[in-house]
């Protein structure tokens, strides 16, 4: 078990065989509190490709290198155990790592964006920022773009990897005491307990439809075909375990929503879709599209329609509702509601994040009074 040491007199170990791995998790295992971070690499995938694992306790730091090591069952077991919290920063990546990997999330959990936003930092703050403001410590980000798939890992980059878990359990302890200082100790649960939700991390083209951005302003017809492109295109990008991008992007359904060509002509005809879209794959859209059109099955699309003069009207003035009662509390508005969220309350929609817990008693109750 190599033992290296960072810019700032901590030390990690870095862990490349399945001996090492099982005394390391054997070890992990005897804390109540892990921090947890992952390297991995997506840019040519679908899936994400696992490069590097990160741990650490008050007392170690580790690198977990899974290309070395076969069995990650001590590591999976480790994330599974219920008594051991495990802190995370922005973790939703994370936790979809884990999920592909072990078909299982890490339970429980504790995420220190989510509790950053609550105690008055901005939504996406970073893990820099937080270690900055209460360590004290000015981590270097120059490799965020860094390579973690190629082997052997240099040494500046195993540090940065460190550094990404050596102080998390510092801002984790220092976030809950300035919660406890304002009485909001339980107000990150709901949140983290809602990225444990394993639909969150499974492919299902049968909702890649929600990925376009102009949905809501499709004519029915048109989101039949969008809706069928997307799936088609999910479903392929699945198969071949590539980006939806290379095989097209979503401005390409779009596109061909609006058009709805029914001929390979009429499809290469069309200025705004690249060349290569109607040569590898002009029958089959021609198919879906066609398809789509004859097709009667109701559309799943609760909360994505457009809104109505007066829905609109009622969102602004909850929008303006949200931004007093969130300068009164002191933490960006979108923490409390997403003006997505808003609009999906104004057509009716109940499981929203608004009218749950801490937010309906700060203000999900007026906002369901004003649209009742």
């Amino acid at each position: 078990m190599g033992i290296k040491q960072t810019g700032v007199d901590l030390t990690y170990s870095l862990i490349t065989s399945s001996e090492q791995l099982s005394s390391l998790c054997h070890e992990l295992s005897q804390s109540n509190v892990i921090a947890v971070d992952t390297e991995f690499k997506r840019e040519t995938t679908y899936f994400p490709i696992p490069c590097l694992f990160q741990v650490a306790t008050d007392e170690l730091t580790a690198c977990i290198d899974p290309f070395e090591i076969e069995d990650l069952t001590p590591l999976k077991d480790l994330l599974a155990n219920e008594n051991i919290l495990k802190i995370f920063h922005a973790g939703r990546q994370d936790l979809e790592i884990f999920y592909f990997l072990f078909k299982q999330l890490p339970k429980p959990i504790f995420d220190t964006q989510i509790a950053a936003a609550i105690l008055g930092f901005p939504a996406q703050v970073g893990y820099a920022k937080l270690v900055s403001d209460y360590i004290g410590v000015e981590l270097d980000k120059s490799l965020t773009r860094a390579d973690w798939e190629k082997r052997p890992l240099p040494e500046k980059q195993l540090e940065y990897a460190a550094n990404d878990v050596i102080y998390l359990l510092q801002v984790y302890k220092k976030q809950q005491q300035a919660l406890a200082e304002l009485n909001r100790l339980d107000w990150p649960a709901n949140d983290c307990s809602a990225l444990l939700n394993e639909a969150l991390y499974q492919a299902d083209p049968s909702t890649a439809w929600t990925r376009i951005k102009n949905y809501p302003f499709l004519s029915t017809q048109e989101k039949r075909v969008a809706s069928a492109l997307s799936k088609w295109r999910e479903t392929l990008a699945i198969e071949r375990n590539r980006p939806r991008k290379y095989i097209f992007d979503n401005p390409v359904i779009s596109e061909l929503s609006a058009k709805q060509p029914t001929s390979l002509e009429a499809l290469n005809q069309l200025k705004n879709i690249p060349a290569y879209v109607g040569r590898k794959y002009g029958k089959q859209i021609i198919g879906i599209i066609k398809e789509a059109i004859n097709s009667n099955e109701p559309l799943d699309n609760k909360g994505y329609q457009r809104l109505t003069d007066e829905q609109n009207k009622t969102v602004k003035q909850m929008q303006q509702l949200v931004k007093q009662v969130a300068e009164k509390e002191k933490i960006d508005a979108s923490v409390i509601s997403s003006k997505k969220d808003l609009e999906k309350l104004v057509q009716g929609e109940k499981c929203l994040n608004v009218l749950h817990d801490w937010r309906y008693n700060l203000i999900g109750k007026r906002l369901a009074e004003m649209v009742e």
